[in-house]
């Protein structure tokens, strides 16, 4: 018997629905230059599907927003808590090493973390008059030369303020979380991501620094 219109259209919708939640854009859905999409997305142009198929791209504007936000806030992340690692190095005497006291190491993980709260605060008002793309490179081009004064620090001035760079460029993590709401829905965007994961350890590594 053969199938009604109604029957076919439903094994149709069944056959996109399965196609979308593998992450492939079987509705050949564009934006507004006529570019078609390479991940399914809905009405507002939003990603839907966040899995592994979809995670080894960078097409845009989905996927390269992704992994911007991931690789941006890793290096914010990995840079503030990095001299938890070489506490033994700056512990040391010039010219093996800074000469830093456990109270000035203190004082320089207070200052970092005090100045990503800070920034923090200030970034919900930047990302609305400035978008969070923009602001997340004003973020980066702070934490950038505190990432490099870091490596290069010789004294207790230079390695203080290198801290309070990347401390306020970890403020990136509200950068990212806005550009994951504004080019996903809240279902593939609540899935557990680098830039999540890394924000769910923030309260954790706060305490060994």
């Amino acid at each position: 018997m053969p199938l009604s219109m109604e029957q076919m259209e439903q094994e149709i919708t069944a056959l996109h629905e399965v196609l979308e939640a593998r992450g492939i854009n079987s509705r050949k859905t564009q934006d507004i230059f006529g570019r078609e999409f390479e991940v399914p997305v809905n009405s507002e142009h939003k990603a839907t599907v966040c899995n592994m198929r979809t995670c080894c791209s960078v097409a845009q504007p989905h996927m390269r927003t992704f992994w911007a936000a991931t690789v941006g806030f890793f290096c914010t992340f990995f840079s503030t808590f990095s001299p938890g690692a070489i506490g033994s190095y700056i512990k040391r005497p010039p010219p093996e090493g800074i000469g830093l006291d456990a109270e000035e190491i203190s004082l320089a993980g207070n200052l970092a973390v005090t100045g990503t709260i800070l920034m923090r605060l200030a970034c919900g008002p930047m990302c609305d008059k400035f978008g969070a793309r923009k602001t997340f490179i004003i973020l980066l081009m702070l934490g950038v030369p505190g990432m490099v004064m870091i490596m290069a620090a010789q004294s207790y001035t230079t390695f203080v303020l290198a801290r309070i760079l990347i401390g306020l460029s970890l403020a990136t993590f509200v950068t990212c979380q806005s550009g994951a709401r504004s080019s996903s829905t809240a279902r593939s965007s609540a899935r557990p991501t680098p830039p999540r994961a890394a924000g769910a350890t923030w309260a954790a590594a706060s305490r060994c620094c």
